[in-house]
């Protein structure tokens, strides 16, 4: 399985967060700014890293290369860049995955596109459909 990692690098210590694929957090650590420190670490708990990603800053060339050395696979991104990325990822998951319950469960995008109320009809479908199961089967047991 893939795991990304990220570094929040500092002066004296850099946090460690690991994602899988899915953007779940798997593992999180805090370590020393020290390129042995975070290469160790590295390779014993996440050691089929995809990527290893930081943000630029005053150490950001140094601990690229230090990394690089030691095998990481590193890269080195500007800070701006990175929020925009993230931003995105947030917006589309806020509009398009994420229910809300003002909007009886669903999404942003479904009730602006009209999918909300053929949504909350299918559901209720469901849910009918599963409740006569259910006592039919419990009509089953009893009998």
């Amino acid at each position: 399985m893939s795991n990304y990692v990220g570094l929040d690098v500092s002066l004296k210590e850099v946090s460690v967060c690991v994602v899988d694929a899915q953007g779940s957090v798997v593992k999180r650590a805090t370590l020393p700014t020290d390129p042995d420190v975070i290469a160790d670490h590295l390779s014993r708990e996440v050691p089929d890293a995809e990527r290893v990603v930081h943000e630029s800053g005053i150490l950001a060339t140094w601990l690229t290369r230090e990394l690089e050395k030691r095998g990481v696979p590193i890269i080195c991104i500007d800070a701006r860049m990175a929020h925009k990325a993230l931003s995105a990822r947030l917006v589309e998951h806020y509009n398009h995955r994420r229910y809300h319950e003002s909007l009886n469960n669903v999404t942003p995008a479904d009730a602006y596109f009209d999918k909300a109320d053929t949504i909350i009809k299918q559901r209720e479908r469901i849910k009918r459909k599963t409740i006569q199961h259910r006592r039919l089967q419990h009509r089953k047991l009893a009998a």
